[in-house]
């Protein structure tokens, strides 16, 4: 079965503006900053990039983390999702080596959109990777990622109720001069070797950035589950052995290449053209499906996944009463070959640009994005934006807020050739039907007070309306039924309340969230028995126990089972979060805690819950030559909100070591994870974590400057 997704049109730019920053000098001859009359200490030591963020997001009514380059190396973070972890109300539950899904405040799939260098990454459901297949991205190309949660969901997607992972990347220097940057790395979790080469350079107006990396992970070391993971694998192989084409499985892991190239060019005084191309090529990425404690996982294998990006961005800092206008176009490629065969192309184009009046800030922009799908049948789903968004400043109020228009339409066809009549009978897949089109507006408002120079309040509120994406619609794969036209679109009301502290060393913040959904689109299994009378001999045998879930390993040969999209009538969802930041002379350290509850009639939504879950870590910075520092990390996971899953849950505590340090251009970082070797589940997690495993990795960079 063939699938092609074409055609991503977009324009996008609904973003809440920072106002201008003037920079001034206290009676004490400390500096400071000025926002309007807000104020704020900065820092006398060096900050990092995560620092600079939290100084730029005390201002900001939604919650906001960022992750910046020097910790996803020093973490030894395998992907992006794993980069990501550790903030509070970010879950990601793994499968495999590959396979990762993002969960934000207890919700994932298409609720949390993920963009890389401002471009929505083309998805709808294609596949089982998770979040868009944001882990097709090399991670040695990425700068930073940023976690948005609250308010701008609604401003990059009218849809992304969970929030926004904000992906940059490297950009092609135009400073004259070039560099060279190597890396090495090994990961004994995934049984994973890295390898990165890097070369750029520039001639004071023009430059270029050439990156090449490999990744060959042959394993997922799972902590206590050989043996599960053995039979697993063996079933799976047994299986194959009476298909046409057979496929043999020994491990979890994938291979991958990536390539990334980059062009920039200096237009006038400020204006810049960058042209970006991204190619990642992977195979044999192999995941178990499903819960492994109660033997009904399967594995799921993608022979190969490519993802393919080509893009161009042309910025210019001021036109006429005009600021800050940006205009990008794409065109992304998805292709993967498992069970069947599907792909997917996308061209965006993307623009948007400020507006400044005195304490006023305006910005205006629109979005298209046209997505088609091609199986036995042929589905579209065309995407239409506007919007214009505000930023004033009064005194001790910061005010803010936006509207954005959205209109989807989605059609379906049989391809030329195509036998009707099997179409119409292919799981999943209704045949022909209607064109149908859905309009809708979301807006957000919100607003910050100041309390004192250090602290302040804060609230937003917003809508999100999310019509179902392709798959969910019409469930290409087998084994997955969509909703169909019938399938009504989710919408949401959210609140985020917050409070907010900044010093000199000091960054903290607490934020309590609630949302309500009407016609909220979830999934959910439906067993049917095929062999009623060998069921109840079973049974009467004493082999199989259905009220414990126990079928003497035959559950496959009593009953048949498929998962279905369908809209659960009302939902609620709510939680909060706490992050700390302390950062004095050698050290920093940190705590976040998040949680979020799910409350419905319905109980297949109880599964988007997530209990209190406390990460902490401390890091010391030595100040002698060579720069080392040594970091410790911790995470507990209580079991409330009550963690339903089969199996049950037991809390749990996982520790990590990590240090590093820098000399004559290399860089050394290596840690052990789960250093207790504790054997636990993650909540609504199919297989248990990582067991002990550690990491090490080799850097070394070179710049003419």
């Amino acid at each position: 079965m063939k699938l092609q997704l074409s055609t991503t049109i977009t324009f996008i730019g609904f973003s809440i503006l920072s106002h201008t920053v003037f920079a001034e000098t206290t009676n004490e001859g400390e500096p400071t900053e000025r926002l309007g009359t807000v104020q704020v200490t900065v820092p006398k030591e060096p900050t990092d990039q995560d620092r600079t963020t939290r100084e730029e997001q005390f201002y900001k009514p939604y919650s906001r983390e960022t992750v910046g380059e020097e910790k996803i190396q020093q973490d030894g973070a395998s992907d992006i999702t794993d980069a990501i972890s550790d903030i509070p109300g970010v879950t990601i539950n793994s499968q495999g080596a590959f396979n990762k899904t993002i969960t934000i405040r207890g919700l994932d799939g298409p609720r949390v959109t993920t963009r890389v260098d401002g471009i929505k990454i083309g998805n709808q459901g294609m596949s089982h990777s998770g979040a868009g297949e944001i882990n097709m991205t090399d991670l040695d190309a990425v700068t930073s990622i940023d976690v948005i949660k609250g308010s701008p969901s609604v401003v990059y997607d009218p849809g992304a109720s969970g929030g926004i992972v904000e992906v940059q990347t490297v950009r092609a220097p135009t400073e004259k001069g070039i560099g060279f940057k190597q890396k090495l790395g090994y990961d004994e979790g995934y049984n994973q070797q890295q390898s990165t080469t890097m070369v750029k350079g520039g001639t004071g107006r023009f430059g270029a950035l050439f990156m090449y990396s490999i990744d060959n992970a042959k394993d997922y070391k799972i902590g206590g589950q050989d043996e599960d993971t053995e039979l697993i694998l063996n079933k799976y192989d047994l299986e194959q052995q009476f298909q046409s084409n057979p496929q043999t499985i020994k491990n979890l892991g994938y291979d991958s290449e990536a390539i990334t190239a980059r062009g920039s060019a200096l237009l006038g005084d400020d204006g810049r053209l960058d042209i970006d191309w991204d190619r990642w090529m992977g195979k044999n990425m192999t995941m178990i499906h499903g819960d492994t404690v109660d033997s009904s996982a399967g594995i799921i294998q993608y022979k190969r996944m490519d993802r393919d990006r080509t893009s161009a961005s042309l910025t210019k800092e001021k036109l006429g009463i005009l600021e800050d206008l940006e205009f990008k176009a794409a065109k992304q490629s998805l292709y993967q070959l498992g069970s069947s065969a599907t792909k997917l192309d996308s061209t965006s184009f993307t623009g948007s640009f400020n507006i400044p009046i005195q304490r006023l800030d305006l910005t205006f922009g629109a979005e298209a994005i046209l997505d088609e799908a091609e199986t036995l049948v042929y589905s579209e789903q065309d995407y239409y934006a506007a919007y214009a968004s505000f930023e004033y400043n009064l005194s001790k109020w910061i005010f803010s807020g936006g509207l954005r228009a959205n209109q989807w339409t989605t059609r379906q066809k049989l391809l030329n050739g195509t036998n009707k009549a099997v179409a119409e009978q292919l799981l999943g897949i209704s045949g022909i039907t209607p064109e149908k089109t859905v309009s809708n507006p979301t807006w957000a408002l919100g607003a910050v007070y100041q309390l004192t120079p250090s602290q302040n309040v804060s609230l937003n509120i917003n809508t999100t309306y999310r019509n179902p994406d392709l798959y969910e619609r019409y469930a290409f794969g087998s084994g997955f039924i969509g909703g169909g036209l019938d399938m009504k679109p989710e919408s949401g009301q959210h609140a985020e309340l917050a409070w907010k502290y900044l010093d000199n060393h000091l960054s903290s913040s607490l934020a309590v969230f609630y949302s309500e959904y009407e016609n909220f689109i979830n999934t959910k299994t439906i067993r049917q028995i095929t062999d009623y009378q060998g069921l109840q001999e079973c049974i009467q045998i004493g082999k199989c126990d259905p009220e414990n879930g126990e079928y003497n390993g035959r559950e496959n040969d009593f009953f048949s089972q498929y998962v279905k999209y369908y809209n659960s009538d009302h939902v609620t969802n709510w939680g909060a979060e706490f992050n700390a930041r302390y950062d004095k002379n050698q050290y920093t350290a940190t705590m976040g805690v998040g949680f979020n509850e799910i409350r419905s009639e319905d109980i297949y939504v109880y599964a988007h819950a997530q209990p209190i879950r406390i990460d902490a870590s401390y890091k010391y910075r030595f100040q002698v030559p060579w720069n080392p520092w040594v970091k410790v990390k911790g995470e507990y996971v209580f079991d409330f909100p009550e963690v339903r899953q089969t199996g049950g849950f037991t809390p749990y505590f996982t520790g990590d070591l990590l240090a590093g340090f820098q000399a004559y251009g290399f860089t050394m970082n290596a840690g052990i994870r789960n250093i207790t070797n504790n054997v636990y589940r993650p909540p609504y997690n199919g297989i248990n974590a990582l067991a002990r495993s550690y990491f090490a990795s080799l850097t070394y960079q070179w710049d003419s400057k």
